[in-house]
């Protein structure tokens, strides 16, 4: 007889907003920040309402590894 499967809940994700997004990515104007979006590098906000957007912090946090990631091996070769 096997044991009932057990599933966990889905995690949750926080959405950020832009006041919060610009405390994590400082010195960035929005107009840089939005030329990276439209270019693919930085996350996309996703629509949360008329005129409301926020970022996945999972995803704003997965971006700032990958720039100590790239700075880290230019430093080490």
């Amino acid at each position: 007889m096997s044991e009932p499967q057990q599933t966990s809940a889905p995690r949750l994700e926080r959405f950020i907003s832009r006041a919060t997004l610009k405390n994590l990515v400082v010195g960035i104007a929005d107009s840089t920040l939005y030329e990276w979006i439209a270019q693919k590098k930085f996350p996309a906000p996703i629509s949360l309402g008329a005129k409301r957007v926020g970022w996945l912090e999972s995803e704003v946090i997965a971006w700032q590894q990958s720039k100590i990631t790239a700075r880290n091996e230019k430093i080490t070769g």
